[in-house]
């Protein structure tokens, strides 16, 4: 069985990257170290580091129709391209 950390933080760029999803704080969410985030989701990065993933799930949607699966650049060679089959190799 594969375990999932939802406290993942990825430092990227200039821009932190946060939880199970890895959204950044630059676009999606507000957080401390940054003044000047757009916070399009509306809420605090912190919240995508606990075990609730519907805030999470809620934000990755957002992402997804604004910006496509191609949003999440890592997942890309993993996973196939027709969304609604979500067949993706174990790493």
């Amino acid at each position: 069985m594969t375990a999932y950390d939802t406290q993942t933080i990825l430092h990227n760029n200039g821009r932190t990257e946060y939880g199970l999803f890895q959204i950044n704080n630059k676009l999606w969410c507000k957080d401390k170290h940054i003044r000047q985030s757009r916070n399009i989701c509306n809420i605090s990065c912190e919240k995508f580091l606990d075990d609730d993933l519907t805030d999470d799930m809620m934000c990755a949607k957002k992402i997804l129709d604004s910006e496509g699966i191609d949003y999440w650049l890592a997942h890309k060679p993993l996973c196939s391209e027709k969304l609604e089959q979500w067949l993706c190799e174990e790493l």
